[in-house]
C-alpha cells in the first residue's frame, strides 16, 4: 500500500494523541480477545454444517501476506482430499507458479472453458501452445479478472475445479484479507453463496514479518515505487539528510530506501495491527506455531476441514519433513535455511532499521496489539 501523500517523518502533537488513542483500542482488542469465544463461522454462518454425506466442505484463510502463506495451503495441499489455492489468481496459475503440492496438468482432460469463468492471466500461466498440445489442452482464453470481487466467486471458482479432479475440501489463503471481506458482506447476501465456511486470520511475529516485507518490495517493487520514495526524500530533505548522518545509511541505496517506504509509505505494521485490532473475534493463527507444533497444525486442520477429514501421522510426518519447512521461501528455500526468528532478525538489522521498528512498535503500541498471542519484544528495548 502506497500513500497518495508523504506523511511527517517526525512525531508531533497529533502523532502523541494518535498513540494514547492507539493504546486504549488495542488494550480494548486484549480483553476482547480474552474474554470471548472465537466465532470462525462469524463471517461465514450461512449454511448448515458439512455433513459426513456431503459433496464437500470450505474454508478460506485470511491475510495480508508475509506469513508463509504459501507454505500453509501447500501443506494443506498435501492432504489427497484438500484443494486449496494461495493468492488472487486463478488456481491454475497459482499451481504453476508457487510449490502449492497441485500440478495444474491433473486438470487437462478437464472442459477448460468452464474452469477459467471468473478470469485467467495466461502469460501468468506456464502454460505455451506447444505444452497445449502436448497434454492436450487448449491454451485458456484471455479474460478480465475482477481482483475486488474475488470473496464473491472465491468458492464458485474452485467449485469447478473440484468438479473436474474430485476433493471433499476446498479453500484459500491469503487471496483475502478481513478489510476487504467485510467490504463485500455488506454487499453480497449471503456470503459465499450460502456456503458454511470457518474463517482464520494468518499472523505473525512483526519482526520478522517486516524483513520478509522489506525483502519482497525490494524485489518486486522498487522500480514502481521510485517516483514516490524520492517524493518522500524531497520532501523531508533535512530530516533524511539527519538520518544519513546519524545512522551512516545512504538514502540512494535499494535497502535504505526500501526501509523507508515499508515504514513511511507502505504502512504494512499499520494494517497488520489495525486487523488485529478492529476484528478481535476473528480466530488469528500464528505462522510460527503452525510450522513448530504439530498439535497446534492438527487443531487448525481440523478447524479448516470441519473435522471432515482423518489426519494421520504419516500426513503429519509430510507436513513437518524438513524438506517441506524449507519450502515457499523464495531464495531461503534454495538455500535451504529458515529465515530468522524474530529476536535473531531484529539483532541482523542496522541500527537505523532497528529505529524505525521501535518508533513504529511506540506509535501503533505493538506490545499491546500482539499481546494476546505472548510474542516476544523484550529483546526491542523501550517501546
Amino acid at each position: 500500500m502506497t500513500a497518495n501523500a508523504s506523511p511527517p517523518l517526525q512525531a508531533g502533537p497529533l502523532d502523541d494523541e494518535n498513540r494514547q488513542l492507539r493504546q486504549l483500542l488495542a488494550k480494548t482488542a486484549r480483553l476482547l480477545n480474552a474474554a470471548r469465544d472465537f466465532d470462525p463461522y462469524a463471517l461465514g454462518s450461512d449454511g448448515k454444517p458439512g455433513a459426513e454425506g456431503a459433496e464437500r466442505s470450505h474454508f478460506l484463510v485470511t491475510s495480508w501476506g508475509h506469513s508463509a502463506s504459501i507454505w500453509l495451503a501447500g501443506s494443506l495441499n498435501l492432504h489427497d482430499d484438500i484443494l486449496c489455492n494461495c493468492g488472487i489468481e486463478h488456481p491454475l496459475n497459482s499451481f504453476s507458479l508457487y510449490p502449492l503440492n497441485k500440478d495444474w496438468q491433473a486438470w487437462r482432460q478437464a472442459d477448460w472453458p468452464s474452469l477459467f469463468g471468473f478470469g485467467i492471466r495466461p502469460e501468468r500461466l506456464e502454460l505455451t501452445a506447444e505444452q497445449s498440445a502436448r497434454i492436450g489442452a487448449p491454451p485458456p482464453p484471455p479474460s478480465r479478472r475482477d481482483y475486488d470481487s474475488l470473496p464473491s466467486f472465491v468458492f464458485d471458482e474452485l467449485e469447478r475445479l473440484a468438479d473436474a479432479v474430485p476433493h471433499r475440501v476446498i479453500g484459500n489463503v491469503h487471496g483475502i484479507t478481513l478489510p476487504q471481506l467485510v467490504a463485500v458482506q455488506r454487499q453480497a447476501s449471503p456470503l459465499f453463496g450460502g456456503r458454511r465456511v470457518p474463517v482464520v486470520n494468518l499472523i505473525r511475529h512483526p519482526v520478522p514479518r517486516t524483513e520478509s516485507a522489506i525483502k519482497a518490495t525490494m524485489h518486486y517493487h522498487m522500480d514502481d515505487l521510485k517516483a514516490d520514495i524520492d517524493r518522500l526524500i524531497d520532501e523531508n530533505a533535512a530530516e533524511c539528510r539527519a538520518m544519513e548522518r546519524r545512522f551512516k545509511v545512504d538514502f540512494t541505496q535499494p535497502r535504505a530506501r526500501t526501509v523507508l517506504h515499508v515504514y513511511r509509505q507502505g504502512l504494512q505494521n499499520v494494517v497488520w495491527a489495525e486487523e488485529i485490532r478492529d476484528f478481535p473475534w476473528i480466530k488469528s493463527v500464528l505462522m510460527e506455531r503452525l510450522q513448530t507444533d504439530s498439535d497446534y497444525f492438527a487443531t487448525v486442520f481440523g478447524l479448516l476441514t470441519q473435522q471432515r477429514l482423518a489426519i494421520t501421522d504419516a500426513y503429519l510426518d509430510r507436513v513437518f519433513s524438513a524438506e517441506n519447512l524449507g519450502s515457499g521461501r523464495r531464495g531461503a528455500a534454495r538455500q535451504g535455511t529458515r529465515p530468522p526468528a524474530a529476536r535473531d532478525q531484529f539483532a541482523l538489522w542496522s541500527d537505523f532499521e532497528r529505529e524505525e521498528f521501535r518508533r513504529c512498535a511506540d506509535m501503533l503500541s505493538l506490545r499491546d496489539v500482539y499481546a494476546p498471542f505472548d510474542y516476544d519484544f523484550s529483546f526491542c528495548g523501550s517501546l
